[in-house]
């Protein structure tokens, strides 16, 4: 009887790891912790008026970020 559950413990905490690796599950984190690392640096606030330049804006952002990231 125990040898059993054991092995349907097992099993289910297995299949439940390959479901979260192949859903891509844990990776929120890293992309929270890179929005708030670019928040920290450039600040909350987009300084554009329109929609689009502030699409660009934020795209700066990101870009600096990336080659700051890189050196």
């Amino acid at each position: 009887m125990y040898i059993y559950l054991d092995f349907i413990e097992k099993w289910k905490t297995r299949r439940t790891k390959q479901r979260k690796e192949r859903q891509g599950y844990g990776k929120r984190w890293a992309v929270e912790g890179v929005f708030s690392s670019v928040k920290r640096i450039f600040g909350e606030s987009v300084r554009a008026h329109t929609q689009i330049s502030a699409f660009q804006e934020v795209k700066r952002k990101f870009l600096i970020y990336n080659m700051l990231m890189n050196l």
